[in-house]
């Protein structure tokens, strides 16, 4: 564990993570130390899955086992969306010219901004966790995250910023977190991987993406009588209301994640715009594939679109035209999109200003349902020097949702 000044650092960043509304405790912490060398390169391949190899122990747990659920049934998930802001492009002492000055140097460096971004995505002890920026996958966010009961896959950028940022010690890249006691991971679709050029063939260019598909495991709040065989949601005899190894064949779900192109005039506008729709039929195409009932599997997408409400992209994926049509979480819960989910004011040669503005995204298919979604910071709670900040590591707000499965409608 932590000691010293980082020990408080981090405990006291845990202590400020806004937690979502009526969401569940979160889990105890066990991880170990972080190491602060860079996460070493993933060679010519460009993504890798990887399941818990020691999931959390949970021998003392009686269970009862469950019966087949039914076709259709619709279960509940938590999901996060969260750019987590890679280490290359932001550690003054690796890149100079990142000009992030919101946070003292020493809290900008890893390991210890590392331990404050598993601290914060920890605390929601969310289902699904899809995360972009990520150039330390495999030393900070899988072995901390596998040790509170998540699998994971991820997809690296062959062409990330990071390598020129790092000499070629760093690659940023997508991945998806999901939790073990809620879904099975199935199989993944990266689109278009390898990229032969970072700005090649549009018609062949999905962002940074990552597309999985997973069967849903009954909610741990379920459980069965051992005498009644009735489903309950607490117990009298004093027992942990838990899953079980039962996977509901019927109920499958899609996941989806990406990091569309940044560029903040009309060519990026543009590429946007066909990253998405090249995505979405990416997507379509596996899940045609790959489910057993492809036209009741629900969508969930969660990305960095780099794109604000009313830019091209974001139009596209929730127009009433198209299959399947999305819907924003935070749009259809509050009425509208979030004010900011990025705020940054940077001072060095890379990208400086200012930039305020909604650019992340939790969407999921028409026929699902938004129960809750996160509260999220204000400028007042930022403070004047913008993102990072105590309390949030990243200059992204991490967004959350409870998400109610339904089959797609049209």
């Amino acid at each position: 564990a932590p000691s010293g000044p980082r020990r408080v650092v981090a405990a006291a960043l845990l202590r400020a993570a806004p937690r979502p509304r009526d969401t569940r405790p979160a889990a105890p912490s066990t991880r170990k130390p972080l190491s602060s060398s860079p996460s070493p390169p993933l060679g010519r391949a460009s993504f890798v899955a990887l399941a818990s190899s020691s999931p959390v122990d949970d021998s003392r747990v009686r269970r009862a086992p469950l019966p087949d659920a039914p076709h259709g049934c619709a279960s509940t998930i938590e999901v996060v969306q969260f750019n987590t802001l890679a280490e290359a492009l932001s550690n003054p002492a690796m890149n100079p010219t990142a000009g992030f000055t919101s946070l003292p140097p020493e809290d900008m460096a890893w390991p210890r901004r590392g331990e404050a971004l598993v601290a914060h995505v920890a605390a929601t002890n969310a289902d699904v966790i899809c995360l972009q920026e990520v150039d330390h996958f495999a030393d900070t966010f899988l072995p901390a995250l596998t040790q509170l009961g998540y699998g994971a896959c991820y997809r690296e950028d062959e062409w990330s910023p990071c390598r020129k940022m790092s000499n070629d010690a760093l690659r940023d890249g997508v991945c998806i977190f999901y939790k073990h006691d809620r879904l099975e991971l199935c199989g993944f679709n990266v689109p278009f991987t390898p990229r032969e050029s970072k700005d090649g063939d549009a018609s062949k260019d999905a962002g940074k993406s990552l597309v999985a598909r997973f069967r849903v495991r009954p909610s741990p709040s379920r459980k069965v009588s051992e005498t009644t065989g009735a489903q309950a949601t607490g117990s009298s005899d004093g027992s942990v209301p838990t899953s079980t190894p039962h996977v509901n064949a019927m109920e499958e779900l899609l996941v989806v994640t990406a990091h569309l192109d940044s560029k903040k005039d009309e060519t990026g506008v543009a590429r946007r715009l066909e990253q998405a729709k090249m995505l979405i039929a990416e997507a379509v195409r596996f899940r045609d594939f790959a489910c057993s009932n492809p036209a009741a599997t629900p969508v969930v997408f969660c990305g960095d679109l780099n794109a604000q409400p009313d830019e091209p992209a974001v139009k596209w994926l929730k127009a009433e035209e198209r299959a399947p049509r999305f819907f924003s979480a935070y749009e259809r819960s509050d009425g509208s999109e979030p004010g900011l989910t990025t705020w940054k004011i940077r001072s060095g040669a890379f990208k400086p200003g200012e930039a305020k503005m909604c650019i992340d995204y939790v969407f999921a298919s028409e026929g699902c349902e938004v129960t809750r979604v996160g509260s999220l910071a204000g400028e007042a709670e930022i403070g004047p020097k913008a993102l990072p900040c105590v309390g949030h590591p990243s200059d992204h707000l991490l967004l959350s949702a409870t998400i109610k499965l339904g089959a797609p409608t049209a």
